[in-house]
């Protein structure tokens, strides 16, 4: 019995954690710094309107300083317009170059949030292996386990020492 409860634990804290980490409400870290979990993470298509948004309001201050600078003569004017040009076009590549990575930032954000489900599917598959109806094998709840650790599940190394040991006694979970 204590055996069980120490898999069953083991088990339940990892998936807990791992959800909460991932799934969880941000904290003032998290808004703070980028998160690890690519559902905290604002999505790719803001970050890209943001960048815009910004990108075009730094360009049209340096443009119209390098414009105001012509019209003040304090620059020639034939410098200031081809500066002014210089500055409108950078900010065209600079969007040019936005637009062009935004589909594959798009996809490896989705492929990371596809990930991320995809083990904590693992991670409650394992876990619905210790369902209450009845004894359990150490072997079918280690195999269920490295099936899920292949597929990028970080377990405790006490839960595979811990499901050798039963095996080992042929004790049941």
């Amino acid at each position: 019995m204590a055996d069980r409860i120490l898999v069953d634990a083991l088990i339940a804290v990892e998936t807990i954690d791992y959800g909460w980490e991932m799934f969880g409400k941000q904290d003032l870290a998290s808004t703070l710094f980028p998160s690890r979990s690519p559902f905290k993470q604002r999505h790719v298509f803001w970050k890209f309107l943001t960048s815009l948004a910004f990108n075009f309001v730094f360009f049209a201050l340096l443009t119209a300083a390098t414009a105001f600078l012509g019209y003040k003569d304090i620059m020639a004017s034939s410098w200031s317009l081809g500066i002014s040009a210089t500055w409108v076009a950078l900010f065209f590549v600079s969007t040019i170059l936005q637009v062009v990575s935004l589909p594959a930032a798009w996809r490896r954000q989705t492929k990371a949030r596809a990930l991320v489900a995809d083990l904590m599917n693992e991670m409650l598959l394992t876990y619905d292996e210790l369902r209450d109806d009845g004894p359990v094998s150490p072997q079918r709840v280690r195999d269920v386990a490295e099936r899920a650790a292949s597929k990028g599940v970080a377990w405790p190394g006490a839960l595979f020492a811990l499901l050798d040991d039963m095996r080992s006694r042929n004790a049941r979970l």
